[in-house]
């Protein structure tokens, strides 16, 4: 409805026609106000034209006004045009990710109700009306919460561009929730920017006028709890095997869904291996040492640390020896957010060492423990402390100096960035650098040898859940000139490309060749399929699942010749959902079975905890001679510093 009062008490109303069209004719000279009424429906006020005769806008919300349009005999004031513009929309969820995938599976995945989401940001960006958000633009407010299903929901907005916030969850279903993983849900672009500067962000959301709603634009939770303490750890004593309670427990194996990872044949299953929860009975709760190095005076650690949910205890198994050197709490008792744990020459003593990082709700933390007493060598943020997502950690002379570094990945939610620290100064990395596209939040995991001979630890990388898998090889000189973005010497795609689940990874000489192999192993979504990879040509040496083909926990993976035959073996560990099994399978020379033995199989922590275990192996370095790559495993979760943009 238009209407129009002038001189005299001129009062008219008219409605515009099937075209937007409107008039009024046979008026007096004077001056006269034009009052739009805006249509039934929700619109926003667009451009208004003044006209021939350039009257002056004004109007509140709903209401376009055009005054002080004087018109002369003869006059015809014409092109008093209003505009509308359309509203848009946007919605998502808060979900519980069961399976840590970063991917909301409705339907198998419990909704999080009552959760605070708030919108901000410019309405009608990038035009004249261009002007901040307010709480009048949007019916209900500018803070929603998520409904029974987990739904939040604006489905009246200006087109602009926004930012979406969500307020964390502190419980659910009776368990302390932490941030977990955004999911961009929305096959249309462009793409919003996730946990950039903020966790639990969308920014960048971009909305345009008359389109459907945009979304979903999911925030993810977990359960880890706890955070890193800034006190010693505490050193609990080995419990004599003979004084262990032996439980009794039942097989819950994981759940029976698959993934692309689990297209291995069938018959690829490791034999002699009961399931990965199987009963106590079945399984030892120690190694049992049937194999061994054969060379006693030098150390070969494989290192086991707790899953999350449990209590911060890392185990340390030599097999020169045959014994357990080292039980010890890596940080506080009260931190549950798991260990992860690597093992090489961090001081240049011959002896290994182990490195633990924090997981998944906890700040950034890496400790290093003497391989000789246990005593803490190191101790320090890889990042800043208010990163919580988690830190991959792995070790490798990617100097050429004899010890090795400290390299640094961060876990799922992050961006794929790398950090390498010498320990002359663990205060700043001496390299950092993004092993993928600096936008994905699929964080990366790693591992190190030298591939090309030149004498430095080459850096392997490997995706996160929530992009297609993919192993790159970043040589060590390249690392080291400090670039932003380099270009790797080696790309794999294992499980088929086709995997978009995550994966571990670890390096050793697997084949006996003297060049390092590549170990991948599946993370949690698909089966717990196995795969090794010629260091010299990419040709799959292995392939294989390491339970039952039904787990879908995911499989850590570490990599240590403990039978001493010149084969690096191969340690797996479970992951989320399923017992604290390691077990280890033989390495195995050019045209063996695709499917290696079975040499060891335990459960290194309670067989009737669900949490998983993270694995880590590495042995000596000769005192003196030259500098060989050990083969620590980087399995396990987490990491930040610099210029580069932030992680979360």
């Amino acid at each position: 409805m238009i209407a129009l009062n002038g001189p005299n008490g001129v009062s008219e109303t008219t409605y515009t026609d099937s075209s937007g069209f409107y008039q009024f004719t046979d008026l007096t000279p004077g001056t006269y106000t034009i009052r739009e009424q805006q249509p039934s429906g929700t619109f926003y006020n667009g451009y208004t034209n003044t006209g021939t005769d350039a009257g002056v806008v004004d109007g509140t919300s709903g209401i376009d006004i055009i005054s002080a349009i004087n018109l002369n005999s003869g006059d015809a004031g014409l092109e008093y045009d209003f505009g509308e513009i359309q509203p848009t929309g946007t919605f998502g969820y808060d979900w519980f990710d069961t399976n840590r995938n970063g991917v909301y599976d409705q339907g198998s995945e419990p909704p999080i109700p009552g959760v605070a989401v708030t919108i901000s940001g410019t309405a009608f960006a990038g035009t004249p009306l261009a002007r901040p958000l307010t709480a009048a633009d949007v019916p209900g407010g500018l803070t929603v919460t998520t409904n029974s299903a987990g739904r939040y929901d604006y489905p009246v907005l200006p087109p602009g561009v926004y930012t979406i916030t969500s307020v964390q969850p502190t419980t659910f279903d009776g368990m302390s929730l932490v941030h977990w993983q955004e999911q961009n849900g929305d096959p249309t672009g462009p793409n919003p920017t996730i946990d950039n500067p903020n966790p639990r962000t969308f920014s960048d959301v971009v909305l345009t006028a008359g389109n459907a709603s945009r979304g979903p634009f999911n925030f993810g939770e977990t359960a880890f709890s706890g955070s890193p303490p800034t006190t010693p750890p505490i050193i609990v004593p080995p419990t004599p095997p003979s004084k262990r309670d032996f439980l009794d427990s039942t097989d819950t194996s994981g759940s029976s869904s698959s993934g692309a990872a689990a297209a291995a044949p069938a018959e690829n299953v490791a034999p002699s291996s009961p399931g990965v929860n199987a009963a106590v009975a079945d399984l030892p709760q120690d190694p049992q040492f049937a194999v061994s190095t054969g060379t006693p005076t030098v150390p070969a650690f494989v290192a086991v640390g707790a899953g999350p949910g449990s209590a911060p205890l890392v185990r340390v198994f030599n097999y020169a020896t045959g014994v357990e050197v080292f039980q010890f709490l890596a940080y506080e008792q009260s931190y549950t957010g798991g260990v992860h744990v690597a093992v090489g020459d961090i001081n240049g003593d011959g002896v290994p060492d182990i490195v633990t990082s924090t997981g998944v709700g906890g700040g950034p933390r890496v400790r290093v423990f003497s391989g000789i007493d246990g005593s803490v060598l190191e101790d320090f943020f890889a990042y800043e402390p208010t990163y919580t997502g988690g830190v991959s950690i792995a070790v490798g002379d990617v100097e050429g100096i004899g010890r090795d570094d400290i390299i640094t990945g961060t876990e799922t939610g992050g961006a794929p960035r790398i950090s390498v620290f010498n320990t002359s100064n663990v205060s700043n990395p001496i390299a950092s650098f993004f092993a993928f596209d600096s936008s994905q939040r699929s964080g990366v995991r790693i591992a190190a040898a030298d591939f090309n001979g030149d004498g430095k630890a080459d850096i392997v990388a490997t995706t996160g859940p929530g992009v297609t898998t993919q192993v790159r090889v970043f040589s060590g000189a390249d690392v080291l000139l400090n670039q932003a973005n380099i270009s790797p010497i080696q790309t794999i795609n294992p499980f088929g490309g086709a995997f978009s689940g995550g994966a571990y990874i670890a390096t050793g000489d697997y084949n006996g060749d003297g060049m390092p192999d590549i170990i991948v192993g599946a993370d949690a979504g698909g089966g717990p399929r196995v795969q090794v990879f010629s260091g010299t040509d990419d040709s799959i040496l292995a392939d294989f699942f390491a339970y039952e083909p039904t787990f879908t926990g995911g499989v850590r993976v570490a990599a240590l010749d403990v039978n001493g035959d010149g084969h690096a073996d191969i340690i797996a560990g479970a992951g989320l959902g399923g017992a604290t099994r390691v077990t280890i399978f033989s390495g195995a020379g050019v045209g063996a079975s695709l499917v290696p033995n079975v040499i060891d199989d335990f459960f290194a922590f309670d067989a009737t905890v669900l949490d998983g275990v993270y694995v880590g192996a590495g042995t000596s370095k000769p005192v003196g001679g030259t500098s060989p790559v050990t083969t620590p495993a980087a399995i396990g979760s987490l990491g930040l510093s610099g210029t580069m943009p932030p992680l979360s």
